[in-house]
């Protein structure tokens, strides 16, 4: 009778489980597949990797595309999924910088609309819970008050902003910033830029792709020197992780994954990550020197709380049972979701 077997983890460390609340794809399975089976194979692969929650990510897409793809998840919100639990959605524009577009095709970026905005969170059948929006767009700052009065949090990303139009938009409510340094006017000593305003603020918490390969070690450590321990989330931002080099059709892209990175075609922009969790926590405790106990909040407690997940990221009596095993080498050797094992590593080695 299995559920009367004994699991021994006496010489492994339980944490929570972990929240990775931007992800585009893994496995070979994407976001903008438009199908809700992706979605699910993402949920499956994700648990492999310790994620027990997750926040799929969408980026401007051609507009077909894009409904078809809030669609297919919102298919799934009352869905007990296999793997990783489902939260909601972030959605990457499409109200950004055509200066600052990053793997994405700028023919689909639109300045804010409030109506466009009602039409894709009218999409979403209200599960979009976080917008990355450009502050510098005209209109963006009274957008940005109207996306929050939906219950939809503001991140700032894509953006070529300044500092002072930065600030406007935190004024307005905006509390978070998508994947920090990338995609966004870099840090300056005479105009700080949207770097700046999120470094010295202490309200607002900032996104870091902890691959080594988006951000340099000292760039993280500078970051976690600045930043409240609370303010800081760690993401994957992936869409090739998984996937073995070379050249591969995910979604609507042809993504060239090289190394521990994925590129578009030219070899030169990066497309995401092929990151996952568990490497990021072994690359800030190893390579980045960030403490054990601060790593696993960046990607535990703290996005559950930037997501308003008050029952997620910790282990407390009231908690959800979502825990990760790892092993002394941060290693993931099993996760529970409510309590039940949902993977568990076929052997120690």
């Amino acid at each position: 009778d299995r559920s009367l077997e004994t699991l021994d983890f006496s010489e492994d460390i339980i944490v929570p489980g972990f929240i990775d609340m931007h992800i585009h794809g893994i496995s070979g399975a994407c976001t903008a597949d438009a199908e809700p089976k992706s979605i699910e194979k993402m949920s499956e692969a994700l648990v492999r990797h310790g994620v027990t929650s997750f926040l799929p990510a969408l980026h401007s897409c051609d507009p077909d595309l894009l409904t078809r793809s809030l669609k297919a998840i919102a298919s799934l919100r009352d869905r007990q999924l296999k793997g990783a639990r489902l939260l909601g959605i972030y959605l990457e524009g499409p109200f950004v910088s055509p200066r600052k577009p990053g793997a994405m095709n700028e023919k689909y970026f639109k300045n804010p609309s409030r109506e466009l905005f009602d039409e894709i969170y009218n999409g979403s059948d209200g599960m979009l819970k976080l917008m990355t929006v450009a502050p510098e767009l005209p209109g963006a700052i009274p957008l940005i008050k109207y996306i929050l009065s939906r219950g939809v949090r503001v991140a700032l990303g894509h953006t070529d902003a300044g500092y002072e139009a930065a600030r406007a938009a935190i004024g307005a409510g905006a509390s978070h910033v998508t994947h920090l340094f990338n995609a966004m006017r870099t840090f300056h000593h005479r105009d700080p830029g949207i770097v700046g305003a999120a470094l010295e603020d202490p309200e607002v918490s900032v996104e870091l792709i902890a691959d080594l390969v988006h951000l340099s070690s000292t760039a993280i450590r500078l970051t976690c020197m600045l930043k409240p321990k609370d303010k800081v989330v760690c993401i994957t931002d992936a869409l090739a992780a998984e996937l073995s080099e070379g050249i591969h059709q995910i979604a609507d892209r042809e993504i060239l994954v090289k190394g521990d990175a994925a590129y578009l075609m030219d070899g030169k922009t990066l497309a995401g990550s092929v990151l996952t969790l568990d490497k990021a926590l072994r690359n800030l405790v190893f390579d980045v020197g960030i403490p054990l106990e601060d790593a696993l909040r960046f990607m535990t407690i703290n996005p559950a709380n930037i997501l308003g997940e008050r029952d997620l990221g910790e282990i407390k009596v009231g908690a959800r049972a979502d825990l990760t095993v790892l092993d002394k080498s941060l290693r993931v050797v099993a996760a529970f979701i409510d309590g039940v094992l949902i993977y568990r590593r076929e052997h120690d080695s």
